[in-house]
């Protein structure tokens, strides 16, 4: 049981007392209510005696074992509505990118979410991620084992991140190079950890009906969609139960499957993006 739900336990104490779970504020707080009423100084003592217990510092981890950081410990709202639209963050080069996520710049990041009004609870689930991303060293999609070329369009950023897009997580838009110019591209995102521990290896459909069960999905067709459906597909390093959308006003397929705990979109012209090129892509860390 973690400390804010035993103290909320104690139902005869007036939740003022602990304004801020962890707020070194508690004790003058505390003085005030027995200065007040002091009809709840038994209750105040039994929290009181309960303090040690429920902020005893945890053991240190075993050297060399990382910390744990569970991502998004509390759920986004699960709504098919897209989210209030937040400005992303445009980067040109992957260097660029692992330098603005680094520990060093990332409270930039977090500064310029809150200046876009997203809110503490937004942000919180954008520094989970973020940590997350830079534990596992930047995925990245590779075609064939080496790092995927970069598009370099002029005025048109090669790297999106988006502080919250579809479901209502955070995202992350590649741009690979294509010889077409066709409007082409990669997006992964991390399944938060309260969905991955229900299910043993879901499908990317089983992962969208649980993080939003009226979003369009095999079986349930949106007013956008002429067919959602399942198909394998292989891919460099492994096989996987894609699914697969066609639309009825974008001639791009968009082909959706699991990578470990990314959950990976490919949006492209069926034609181009064939079998054979599927058969190449995987994901690695941009450095190790």
């Amino acid at each position: 049981m973690k400390n804010r739900d035993m103290i909320d336990a104690l139902n005869d104490i007036d939740f003022d007392l602990i304004e801020d779970a962890g707020r070194v504020t508690r004790k003058t707080s505390m003085r005030r209510k027995i200065a007040r009423w002091s009809s709840f100084a038994a209750c105040v003592c039994l929290a009181l005696a309960l303090i040690p217990v429920l902020f005893k510092p945890s053991s240190p981890p075993e050297e060399g074992t990382p910390p744990s950081s569970p991502y998004m410990e509390n759920p986004p709202v699960q709504d098919a509505t897209p989210p209030p639209y937040m400005y992303p963050f445009g980067y040109d080069t992957f260097d660029e990118f692992k330098n603005a996520i680094s520990e060093k710049n990332e409270k930039t990041l977090y500064a310029e979410l809150l200046e876009q009004g997203a809110g503490d609870g937004r942000t919180d689930v954008f520094k989970s991620f973020v940590r997350k991303f830079r534990a596992q060293h930047m995925m990245i999609p590779c075609i064939d084992g080496e790092t995927v070329e970069l598009s370099n369009r002029e005025g048109f950023s090669n790297i999106s991140f988006f502080a919250s897009e579809a479901y209502n997580l955070p995202w992350i838009f590649y741009y690979p190079y294509v010889s077409t110019g066709e409007n082409f591209y990669i997006k992964i995102t991390y399944v938060p950890d309260y969905i991955l521990g229900q299910m043993e290896n879901p499908t990317a459909s089983e992962v969208i009906r649980a993080l939003s069960p009226n979003s369009p999905n095999v079986g349930n067709l949106g007013e956008r969609y002429e067919k959602i459906y399942n198909k394998t597909i292989k891919l460099y390093d492994r096989e996987v139960t894609a699914m697969v959308c066609e639309y009825k006003d974008d001639p791009r397929n968009s082909t959706i499957f699991m990578y470990g705990d990314l959950l990976v979109e490919v949006k492209g012209k069926p034609d181009v993006w064939t079998a054979q090129w599927f058969s190449s892509l995987s994901f690695d860390s941009f450095y190790q």
